[in-house]
């Protein structure tokens, strides 16, 4: 269990959406509340493992120069003393203009971990490719 505080250039970044990865492979994924604060299962299959961070801001995936080693029912951080994963806003990868070749499907929701989204599903603020397209809300 993951219990921790996401900073984007020191600030708590409320309303956002993390994805915690190892190896690539996207392990946990969450949005932070009002006060960047976060808590997520992180599942492995693994004794230990690198665990890597990714932030969804405006038009930008960020990566955290935070690294955690995975280790089976270890809880790291606490509710008083959460652990701090950084973030710096220069340090992104934007998604400007994503095109699709012929062989894709360009319908439905999609988060930026390129998760299919439930039909008709409320979505919480974020960016997403809808058919194809990439929307801010």
């Amino acid at each position: 269990m993951l219990i921790a505080t996401v900073l984007l250039d020191s600030v708590p970044a409320a309303g956002t959406e993390l994805g915690v990865f190892a190896d690539g492979e996207c392990r946990a994924a969450g949005m932070t509340d009002s006060n960047g604060n976060i808590m997520l299962m992180i599942p492995g299959d693994m004794l230990t493992m690198t665990l890597d961070f990714k932030l969804a801001v405006k038009s930008k995936v960020l990566e955290s120069a935070n690294e955690l080693i995975y280790e089976n029912d270890a809880i790291v951080g606490t509710p008083d003393m959460p652990y701090e994963i950084r973030f710096d806003s220069g340090s992104g990868t934007g998604l400007y203009n994503p095109a699709a070749d012929g062989n894709c499907q360009q319908t439905g929701t999609y988060d930026v971990l390129g998760r299919r989204m439930p039909d008709n599903a409320i979505l919480p603020q974020g960016v997403y490719i809808i058919n194809g397209r990439k929307v801010v809300r």
